[in-house]
This record gives C-alpha cells, structure tokens and sequence, in this order.
C-alpha cells in the first residue's frame, strides 16, 4: 500500500505540487492578509481553492504521463512509473476522479463567493490539459506556454478571487506586486521547460515532436533562455535598485505620501535587498551554467536549479511582508 502511494506522489509530481500550493499560500498570508485584509475568500474558502489548483495540477501531470508513455522510456526510463509500478487503468482513474472533485469543488468555492464566471476559467484550463496531452504533444512550445501560464494563473487566482473589484485604489498596488511576481513565474518556467526540452531532444527527435530546440537546434534555444534569464535579471535588480534608493534618499520617501514612497511596503530594507540580491548571484550563476552545457547531465542540473530558484522567489514573499512588521 506504501509502495502503491509512493508511486502515486511520484505521477502527480508532488515536489512541484508543494511549490504550486506555497505559491497560492504566500500570495494570501503573507500578502493579502499583511496588507489589505477583510477579503471575500476567507480561509476555508481558500482552502477549498488550494485543493483545486493542486487537483487540476495533479491530474494534468497524470494526463501527460498517460499520452507521453512512450517517450518517457526514452528521455526518462529510469523515471517511469506508469506501466511499471503504476498500471495505466490506475492512473485513468485517478485522473477521472481528480478532475471531478476540481469540477465539484470549484463550481461550490465560485457560487459560494459569487464569482460564478470562474467556473468555465476551470473548466477551460481542465480542457486544455488533456488537449495538449492527447492532441498537440508534437508541439511543445504550446505545451512550455500552456504550463507556464497555468502556473502564473494560480497565482493571481488568489486577488481575484479575494475580492470583486480587485482594481480600487486600496488594492491596486497589491495586485500590481502579485502580477508582477505572476508575470516572473511565467518567465521562469518557460525558461525551465525549455532546458526540459533540450534535455529530451534525442526522444523528441525520435517521435517527431516540434521543439524549440529541434526547430532552432540546441544553440538558439540556449539563447532564448539566457535572454529569459537577463529579463529576469534585470527586474531583480530593478527591484534591488528600487529598494536601496528608497533607503538612502529621504526624497523618495516623501513623494505624494503615497505606497510607492513607502520603504516598508516594498519589503525595503537591508534583509530584503540582501536576499534579493543572493537570488541575483544564483540567477547569474544559472547563466553560465546554460552556455557551459554540452551534455543531458548538464541540463539536468540547470532544471534542478531553477526549480531551486522558483522556490527562493517565493519564499522572498514572506520575507518582504515580514521584515515589513518586524523589522
């Protein structure tokens, strides 16, 4: 029975499933609940759309699983499970299931609140999923894009599901911070599962799927994740910069006496600037890592990097709100 859980958790990826959920509960706790309060999602509710997003995850990495059979034991055999450990009428199943209590669950959360529109935004990423998985695997890039952006939704699911009008002037700014740490996760993702990608070129080549690195070749596709990478760079050190003027120049502070000019709001102090700029060091680190790969192994390392860089950004969330009150 262990051994059949196990399995379970290895199909499902539940190491990304755990960075989906600390997403969706930084966002709300440490965020939401810090600066804005009194919002319609309050916490059983969340809770109810936490299960959904980690159901929808779920069961779209069991679908992928399920279509991508044969070129797992080709890019990954040592990390098939489906067929081996896990019969496919299994995963079937646990696939139907988990999509019916998303439908259930989210259909109650979006009545419950009011935001009944939120029901076809499930159903449509629901559908998507399983169109990739059976349809368009050939095209990976729809597949790169599709992830990501399911990603940066589940962020910004948790503002707009906590208030009807989430554009006022009182929670403006806070949701202009979350989709900007949206927009971050959508890049950083694309640019994982394009080294992913590069990682499974000779399956990929096998089965005649469309890659970016099998269109572009291995090169190109290498420059595109560098170019992702000097983006994300780049808005860190925005932040960085943004963050140490506000500490040093008293101008800045007093400007309109609006948010903006509030250094705490920011997360604006030494603590915050130090570990923004440790994750600056990683990224550029990350970089070369990409030029210098020749080799499978080498692109492994990179992806098990950048998943370790997802988690320090989002663990910068907490850091900013808590050194905004104790420190």
């Amino acid at each position: 029975m262990i051994s059949y859980l196990n399995n379970i958790f290895k199909i499902i990826r539940w190491k990304n499933l755990v960075i989906i959920s600390l997403s969706q509960i930084f966002i709300k706790f440490f965020f939401i609940d810090f600066f804005i309060q009194k919002d319609q999602l309050l916490n059983e509710n969340f809770v109810i759309l936490l299960i959904v997003t980690i159901l929808i995850a779920a069961s779209g990495y069991i679908v992928n699983d399920i279509y991508d059979y044969n070129l797992d034991q080709i890019n990954k055999p040592e990390k098939v499970v489906l067929g081996k450990f896990l019969k496919s009428r299994d995963a079937i199943i646990i696939y139907m299931m988990f999509n019916f209590l998303a439908i259930v669950l989210s259909i109650f959360l979006c009545m419950k609140i009011e935001q009944e529109i939120y029901i076809l935004v499930f159903l449509l990423i629901i559908y998507c999923l399983w169109l990739y998985s059976k349809k368009l695997k050939k095209y990976k890039i729809i597949g790169n894009i599709l992830i990501a952006f399911f990603i940066s939704l589940s962020i910004l699911n948790v503002p707009l599901f906590s208030y009807k009008n989430i554009l006022s002037d009182d929670r403006f700014f806070v949701f202009l911070i979350i989709s900007i740490y949206s927009v971050l996760a959508f890049l950083i993702n694309v640019k994982r599962e394009i080294i992913k990608d590069i990682e499974d070129i000779e399956g990929d080549k096998m089965h005649k799927v469309k890659s970016l690195p099998i269109i572009f070749g291995t090169k190109k596709s290498k420059l595109v994740t560098v170019i992702i990478g000097i983006i994300l760079m780049f808005a860190i050190s925005s932040i960085i910069t943004f963050q140490i003027l506000i500490l040093r120049s008293d101008l800045l502070l007093d400007v309109g006496g609006n948010q903006f000019s509030n250094p705490q709001i920011w997360g604006a102090n030494y603590i915050s600037t130090v570990y923004m700029f440790i994750i600056l060091i990683i990224f550029f680190y990350a970089e070369l890592l990409i030029l210098n790969a020749t080799s499978k192994t080498n692109f492994t390392k990179v992806s098990k990097l950048l998943k370790f860089l997802m988690l320090l950004s989002l663990l910068s969330i907490p850091v900013f709100s808590l050194t905004h009150f104790y420190v």
